[in-house]
C-alpha cells in the first residue's frame, strides 16, 4: 500500500469529509506513532552508519550532528584509514571524563575521548526550522584531526504530500490507515472512530511481534563449571 493509496482510502473511508491537509496530518500522526512503536521494539531498525559528516579538529569541542540523527548508537574515531577505530564513550557532564578538557589517557574502557549529548542547542531549537539538528561535546579537547564514525537511528521523515518519501514498513501500513481514519472521523464526532482505533491497536500488536521476532540470533550458551572438592 503506497502513500497515495493510504491517502485515497483514508479520505474515502472518512466520507471525503475532511480537507487534504487534514488527511495528510492524520496519516503523519499515525506514521509517527508507528515509527516510535518500532523503535521501542528495535532501536536499530533504522540504523545508519556515517563516516563523513563529523571530523574532530584541533581545539574544537562542539560538533553538529547530521540533521537525520535522532539517537546515537555508537561513536568511534581514528587518525587515518590505516588505524583501528577507537570508541568514543558517552560521559556524564559532571563525571571525571565529562569535565576533563586536558588531553590524556581516559579512565573509560574505550579510547581517549568521551562525548556528552546529543543535545539540542537553544539557538537551533528556536530557529524556526523543523530539522532541529543535535550536537555533541567532546572531552578532552582534540589536538589533531581525526575521522569520526557515527552509528545512529535515523529521524522520522514528516509526510505532507504524496511526493514525500515514506519510511514506514509495509507491515505497519494497515495500522496507519485505521489510525488515520479514526483521527479523521473523530473530527466529525463519529462513533466509528473508536472502532477504528481498536482495529488499529490489534494490527500494530501483530506487526510489532513480527518486527521483534526478526532479530533472530543464537542464544547465549553457558558452560557449567563443576568445582572439584578434595
Amino acid at each position: 500500500m503506497f502513500l497515495e493509496q493510504l491517502h485515497d482510502l483514508a479520505a474515502s473511508k472518512s466520507y471525503f469529509s475532511r480537507p487534504d491537509t487534514e488527511v495528510y496530518a492524520a496519516i503523519n500522526a499515525a506514521s509517527r506513532f508507528a515509527y516510535q512503536a518500532v523503535l521501542k521494539e528495535d532501536q536499530q531498525y533504522w540504523r545508519t552508519i556515517d563516516t563523513t559528516s563529523v571530523t574532530l579538529v584541533s581545539n574544537t569541542q562542539e560538533y553538529a550532528l547530521p540533521a537525520t540523527v535522532t539517537q546515537l548508537l555508537r561513536v568511534r574515531e581514528r587518525l587515518n584509514a590505516q588505524d583501528r577505530w577507537s570508541v568514543i564513550d558517552p560521559a556524564d557532564l559532571n563525571s571525571d571524563e565529562g569535565r576533563d578538557d586536558s588531553p590524556g589517557p581516559s579512565t573509560s574502557f574505550g579510547g581517549i575521548f568521551n562525548y556528552q549529548g546529543p543535545y539540542l542547542k537553544q539557538a537551533t531549537a528556536i530557529d524556526g526550522n523543523d530539522d532541529q539538528t543535535l550536537s555533541i561535546f567532546i572531552t578532552p579537547i582534540p589536538q589533531d584531526t581525526r575521522q569520526v564514525e557515527l552509528v545512529y537511528t535515523a529521524k522520522y521523515v514528516e509526510v505532507f504530500a504524496v511526493t514525500d518519501p515514506y519510511m514506514i514498513p509495509i507491515d505497519l501500513r494497515d495500522f496507519v490507515l485505521d489510525f488515520a481514519i479514526a483521527e479523521l472521523l473523530r473530527g466529525n464526532n463519529d462513533d466509528l472512530a473508536d472502532k477504528y482505533v481498536g482495529a488499529a491497536q490489534t494490527k500494530i500488536d501483530m506487526a510489532l511481534t513480527l518486527i521483534r521476532d526478526r532479530q533472530l540470533q543464537q542464544p547465549t550458551t553457558v558452560t557449567p563449571y563443576l568445582a572439584e572438592f578434595l
